[in-house]
């Protein structure tokens, strides 16, 4: 999981998730509304990101640990 992807894009966020090969790597970035936390996944083999459900129960941790 990378905490601040702020102002990374989904080129560098695809290079990072193939160097550290997970089956998928979170990436952390600044929401919309002030203070939230949008969560992104990519896979090492690429294709752009993962598609996965909301996780509002990490953005909420997240918001207060990160």
């Amino acid at each position: 999981m990378v905490l601040d992807a702020t102002g990374a894009d989904a080129a560098d966020m695809q290079r990072v998730a193939a160097e550290v090969g997970y089956s998928e790597t979170a990436f952390l970035v600044p929401g919309a509304a002030a203070g939230a936390v949008d969560v992104r996944y990519f896979s090492p083999l690429g294709g752009g990101p993962v598609l996965r459900p909301r996780h509002d129960s990490l953005r909420h941790e997240c918001r207060h640990a990160c």
